[in-house]
């Protein structure tokens, strides 16, 4: 290749580049002028809109949720004001949710209210509201935490949920979460539970353990996702006090852990297996089944489930094969 065609091939490619960031540029200004331009219509149209329309309003705002921040912000003090004013109750359950999608950037997802459609999936990393300047929450995090006192235990359980999803690392704010399990409404209480797996709190451990003995059945799995390593003899203590299948849905999150040793595990399954019976069998026949385990586990499962097998083999007999 001569001099010349050298440094014409260098010019084209420098312009080249040169035009492709400039498009790249472009693309990110016109971008953010349409986000831009709609939000402002969106808070036009939540100040505008009739009751009846706020719902599929708010529902269709936290499903398709905009990127930037500020764009999220200013839709977030706009459903805010809104929520403030008071409104009916299914205006008030799609507002919380469409405030959490709004500050987390993500679909809201379990935060929904009774009959929210599952939102779509957002593709890309985008970045949470801040939930406090200078040490105060934002208006929007106010709101959602005044929410979790309302009077009505629907909306206090949307309000959990939705807490949940944008708390983060925020103490305070887990707290409160923490707190709905002493909520006098089983739904609420629920809400917590779930939320605190949400959050994956373990600092709430021990709550969470009063709250399974007390009668929040939710409480087991989440215990069995987050819960402290240690919290697990606590739990083994309610196995015979409880109802089995409660105990059976926490048990099957803790043993797939790989924060709690074999032995530990190893100890559960024989528990499991003085108690026999058809229920264990299955937990054990599937919990066998599942990639997590250590081979050590898997066979001890097996073996369980084999000696169960065979010791109900003659009552099902005797009941015409009826498992």
């Amino acid at each position: 290749m001569s001099p010349r065609t050298r440094h014409h091939s260098r010019t084209f490619l420098r312009t080249a580049v040169t035009l492709l960031a400039l498009l790249a540029h472009t693309r990110s200004v016109l971008a953010v002028e349409r986000e831009r331009t709609g939000t402002q219509a969106t808070r036009a149209r939540l100040e505008t809109a009739s009751e009846a329309e706020l719902p599929a309003l708010l529902q269709q705002l936290s499903s398709t949720t905009p990127r930037g921040r500020e764009a999220r912000s200013v839709a977030a003090r706009s459903v805010a004001k809104l929520l403030g004013a008071g409104q009916a109750d299914a205006v008030s359950e799609q507002g919380l949710v469409a405030l959490a999608a709004l500050a987390s950037g993500k679909p809201a997802g379990s935060a929904a209210g009774p009959g929210t459609s599952s939102a779509p999936t957002v593709t890309g990393a985008v970045d949470a509201l801040p939930l406090r300047a200078n040490g105060a929450l934002e208006g929007w995090a106010a709101l959602l935490v005044q929410y979790t006192q309302h009077r009505r235990p629907g909306l206090r359980a949307v309000a959990f949920r939705a807490l949940a999803q944008v708390a983060g690392n925020d103490k305070p704010l887990r707290a409160i979460v923490a707190d709905g399990l002493r909520d006098s409404t089983p739904d609420v209480r629920a809400a917590a539970a779930r939320g605190l797996e949400t959050l994956h709190a373990r600092e709430a451990t021990p709550l969470l353990l009063r709250a399974f003995m007390r009668g929040v059945p939710e409480a087991a799995v989440t215990l069995g996702v987050v819960g402290e390593p240690s919290s697990l003899d606590a739990y083994g203590t309610l196995l015979t006090k409880l109802p089995l299948d409660v105990m059976l849905s926490g048990y099957q999150r803790y043993l797939v852990r790989a924060d709690l040793n074999d032995d530990a595990k190893l100890n559960v399954v024989a528990r499991l297996e003085e108690l026999a019976g058809a229920p264990v069998l299955r937990f054990l026949s599937g919990l066998a089944r599942e990639p997590q385990l250590s081979p050590t586990l898997r066979q001890a499962a097996l073996a369980s489930s084999a000696r169960i097998a065979a010791a109900l083999a003659p009552q099902r007999s005797a009941a015409g094969g009826t498992p």
